[in-house]
Protein backbone atom coordinates (compact mmCIF):
# COMPACT_ATOMS: atom_id res chain seq x y z
CA UNK A 1 0.00 0.00 0.00
CA UNK A 2 1.46 3.41 -0.88
CA UNK A 3 0.17 6.61 1.48
CA UNK A 4 0.79 10.04 0.64
CA UNK A 5 0.81 12.55 2.92
CA UNK A 6 -0.03 16.45 2.46
CA UNK A 7 2.73 18.57 2.41
CA UNK A 8 2.70 21.25 5.06
CA UNK A 9 3.64 24.49 2.71
CA UNK A 10 1.00 26.70 4.46
CA UNK A 11 2.25 25.58 8.01
CA UNK A 12 5.60 26.25 7.37
CA UNK A 13 5.80 28.97 5.03
CA UNK A 14 6.71 27.08 1.77
CA UNK A 15 5.78 28.16 -1.47
CA UNK A 16 2.87 26.23 -2.67
CA UNK A 17 4.40 23.72 -5.66
CA UNK A 18 7.63 23.50 -3.77
CA UNK A 19 7.08 20.10 -2.56
CA UNK A 20 10.48 19.10 -4.24
CA UNK A 21 14.18 19.68 -3.89
CA UNK A 22 14.28 20.15 -7.58
CA UNK A 23 11.13 22.56 -7.60
CA UNK A 24 13.00 25.60 -5.18
CA UNK A 25 13.68 28.12 -6.96
CA UNK A 26 17.01 29.35 -5.24
CA UNK A 27 19.04 27.53 -2.48
CA UNK A 28 17.94 29.91 0.35
CA UNK A 29 14.38 28.27 -0.18
CA UNK A 30 15.83 25.11 1.30
CA UNK A 31 15.84 25.57 4.98
CA UNK A 32 11.81 26.53 4.79
CA UNK A 33 11.62 22.79 2.63
CA UNK A 34 13.39 21.19 5.46
CA UNK A 35 11.26 22.66 8.03
CA UNK A 36 8.06 21.61 6.29
CA UNK A 37 9.78 17.79 5.82
CA UNK A 38 10.44 17.70 9.76
CA UNK A 39 6.60 18.71 10.08
CA UNK A 40 5.74 14.77 9.19
CA UNK A 41 7.57 12.70 11.96
CA UNK A 42 4.20 13.31 14.07
CA UNK A 43 2.07 11.88 10.76
CA UNK A 44 4.55 9.73 9.75
CA UNK A 45 4.78 8.25 13.22
CA UNK A 46 1.26 7.25 13.92
CA UNK A 47 1.08 5.76 10.19
CA UNK A 48 3.89 3.42 11.50
CA UNK A 49 2.07 2.79 14.61
CA UNK A 50 -0.66 1.48 12.82
CA UNK A 51 0.70 -0.90 9.93
CA UNK A 52 0.81 -4.50 10.35
CA UNK A 53 3.13 -6.48 10.08
CA UNK A 54 5.20 -4.31 12.32
CA UNK A 55 8.24 -2.06 10.99
CA UNK A 56 11.42 -3.64 11.14
CA UNK A 57 13.53 -1.07 9.31
CA UNK A 58 13.34 2.29 8.16
CA UNK A 59 15.10 3.40 4.91
CA UNK A 60 15.11 7.42 4.69
CA UNK A 61 17.15 10.09 3.53
CA UNK A 62 19.95 11.33 5.32
CA UNK A 63 17.62 14.85 5.12
CA UNK A 64 14.87 13.47 7.11
CA UNK A 65 16.69 13.80 10.32
CA UNK A 66 13.14 12.63 12.60
CA UNK A 67 13.28 9.63 10.97
CA UNK A 68 16.14 8.94 13.62
CA UNK A 69 14.10 9.49 16.63
CA UNK A 70 11.16 7.55 14.70
CA UNK A 71 13.69 4.38 14.52
CA UNK A 72 14.92 5.01 18.30
CA UNK A 73 11.10 5.28 19.37
CA UNK A 74 10.44 1.57 17.61
CA UNK A 75 13.74 -0.13 18.63
CA UNK A 76 14.42 -0.66 14.68
CA UNK A 77 16.94 0.15 12.39
CA UNK A 78 17.48 2.94 10.17
CA UNK A 79 19.31 2.96 6.73
CA UNK A 80 20.32 6.42 5.73
CA UNK A 81 20.22 6.56 1.69
CA UNK A 82 23.05 9.70 0.77
CA UNK A 83 22.73 10.57 -3.17
CA UNK A 84 26.17 11.71 -2.58
CA UNK A 85 29.46 9.64 -3.90
CA UNK A 86 31.86 8.45 -0.97
CA UNK A 87 34.79 10.90 -1.52
CA UNK A 88 32.28 13.92 -1.07
CA UNK A 89 30.93 12.28 1.32
CA UNK A 90 34.78 12.05 3.05
CA UNK A 91 35.44 15.95 2.70
CA UNK A 92 32.01 16.91 3.83
CA UNK A 93 32.62 14.63 7.18
CA UNK A 94 36.40 16.18 7.22
CA UNK A 95 35.35 19.88 6.95
CA UNK A 96 32.45 19.45 9.11
CA UNK A 97 35.46 19.22 11.87
CA UNK A 98 37.56 21.99 10.46
CA UNK A 99 34.14 24.93 10.87
CA UNK A 100 37.09 27.09 12.47
CA UNK A 101 39.61 26.54 9.92
CA UNK A 102 37.19 27.27 7.05
CA UNK A 103 35.64 30.70 8.18
CA UNK A 104 39.45 32.22 8.47
CA UNK A 105 39.72 31.38 4.74
CA UNK A 106 38.33 34.49 3.27
CA UNK A 107 39.07 34.07 -0.56
CA UNK A 108 36.58 32.01 -2.29
CA UNK A 109 39.24 31.07 -5.07
CA UNK A 110 42.27 30.90 -3.33
CA UNK A 111 43.29 26.55 -3.00
CA UNK A 112 44.08 25.06 0.25
CA UNK A 113 44.75 21.83 1.52
CA UNK A 114 42.34 19.50 4.03
CA UNK A 115 43.66 18.53 7.00
CA UNK A 116 43.53 14.61 7.78
CA UNK A 117 42.54 13.64 4.25
CA UNK A 118 43.89 10.52 3.19
CA UNK A 119 45.77 11.74 0.55
CA UNK A 120 47.02 15.25 -0.62
CA UNK A 121 44.07 17.22 -1.70
CA UNK A 122 43.60 20.93 -2.13
CA UNK A 123 40.17 22.46 -2.35
CA UNK A 124 38.61 26.34 -3.10
CA UNK A 125 36.10 27.91 -1.07
CA UNK A 126 33.64 27.91 -3.92
CA UNK A 127 34.38 23.89 -4.61
CA UNK A 128 32.95 22.87 -0.93
CA UNK A 129 29.38 21.53 -0.53
CA UNK A 130 26.89 24.09 0.98
CA UNK A 131 26.65 21.43 4.00
CA UNK A 132 30.54 22.82 5.00
CA UNK A 133 29.80 26.85 4.09
CA UNK A 134 28.19 29.64 5.25
CA UNK A 135 26.34 27.72 7.71
CA UNK A 136 24.47 30.34 9.28
CA UNK A 137 21.20 29.37 10.47
CA UNK A 138 21.10 26.14 8.88
CA UNK A 139 23.71 25.04 11.57
CA UNK A 140 20.60 23.07 13.85
CA UNK A 141 19.28 21.37 10.81
CA UNK A 142 22.96 20.27 9.57
CA UNK A 143 23.72 18.76 13.04
CA UNK A 144 21.03 16.82 13.19
CA UNK A 145 21.37 15.40 9.55
CA UNK A 146 24.49 14.38 10.24
CA UNK A 147 23.96 13.27 14.10
CA UNK A 148 26.23 9.90 15.03
CA UNK A 149 24.09 7.07 16.16
CA UNK A 150 23.12 5.51 12.68
CA UNK A 151 23.63 1.75 11.93
CA UNK A 152 23.78 2.18 7.65
CA UNK A 153 24.34 3.98 5.49
CA UNK A 154 24.11 3.49 1.64
CA UNK A 155 24.81 5.96 -0.69
CA UNK A 156 25.23 6.64 -3.94
CA UNK A 157 29.43 5.06 -5.47
CA UNK A 158 28.21 5.05 -9.30
CA UNK A 159 29.88 8.23 -9.32
CA UNK A 160 33.10 8.27 -7.53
Amino acid sequence: NLVQLKFPSQESDSPLGHENLDLLDSLGARISFFKATSMFEEPVEKLLKEIEPRLSCIIADMCLPYTNKIAKNFGIRKIIFHGMCCFNLLCTHIMRQNYEFLETIKSDSKYFPISNFPDKSEFTKSHLPLVVVNVGDRKELLDKMYRRGQHFLWCDSQHV
